[in-house]
């Protein structure tokens, strides 16, 4: 065994323990923290756990119910501590989504009133994380997948690579994948798994081939009508979040 590769799974094993989690090997090389790509034997996977398994079961029902009602929605990926495999029983369930162009907001409010009427148990700023909610914590339009440089950090790569896909339109995900490349310099292992998956896949064979319909005028205007008001609630509640007219990045759960 190499220096480097030992070196990046003794990085890779600390990063685990800072969340109370010890690695399994082939974990270790899934999730290796290097911008070198190494190869390695590993013992076949463990299956998931009845926690993960619970969670995500109610995480894609949800999904499926969202993809029915909202078309502007086409993506919806697991992400956290359940995404990794490793979430307390009590924890929430984070949830990226993805809308078309000149929708997140309109798509947003919309989304936030269907889940408070259907009394779908979710994430409220300020309160601490209750057992099985969603937390809506991450959202992007299409045309602005790739992630800031300021968000371009080990916890957003692995993130990405651990992420599970629930809803996925017009290749969605592939793209997504693809333009977030810097993830690379984090965890070139595991984002070369991923990006494999994506090229070899038949969707994956024309990504771009698929375009999202454009919004009608009248929904561009009332999403950036919307927008305003959702800022101004959420501008001194999101900490080190962003908000802008084409992101949202925050967690409830901080003040």
């Amino acid at each position: 065994m190499s220096r480097s590769l030992r070196q990046a799974i003794l990085k890779t094993i600390r990063y685990g323990r800072r969340f109370g989690v010890e690695y399994t090997e082939r974990e270790v090389m899934e999730r290796l923290i290097s911008d070198k790509i190494f190869s390695l034997k590993v013992k076949s996977q463990k299956s998931k756990s009845q926690t993960v398994e619970n969670k995500m079961k109610l995480a894609i029902r949800l999904a499926k119910e969202i993809g029915g009602r909202f078309g502007d929605i086409l993506f919806i990926g697991v992400t956290g501590s359940v995404a990794a495999g490793y979430p307390p029983e009590n924890s929430d369930i984070d949830l990226m989504v993805v809308t078309r162009k000149n929708t997140l907001w309109l798509t947003r409010l919309l989304l936030r009133f269907w889940v408070w009427q259907k009394g779908i148990p979710h994430r409220k700023y300020g309160k601490p994380e209750l057992e099985n909610e969603f937390c809506f914590n991450l959202w992007l339009e299409e045309d602005s997948l790739k992630l800031p440089k300021n968000r371009q950090n080990l916890k957003n790569a692995m993130d990405l690579i651990l992420m599970k896909t629930i809803l996925n339109r017009n290749n969605t995900y592939e793209k997504l994948v693809m333009e977030n490349d810097w993830a690379r310099f984090f965890v070139a292992n595991g984002y070369e798994r991923i990006k494999s998956k994506v090229k070899s896949s038949p969707k994956g064979t024309s990504l771009w081939a698929q375009k999202s319909k454009e919004s009608s005028w009248l929904k561009k205007i009332i999403n950036w009508t919307v927008f305003w008001p959702q800022w101004w609630y959420m501008k001194r509640k999101v900490g080190r979040g962003i908000i802008d007219r084409k992101r949202a990045f925050f967690h409830p759960g901080n003040k």
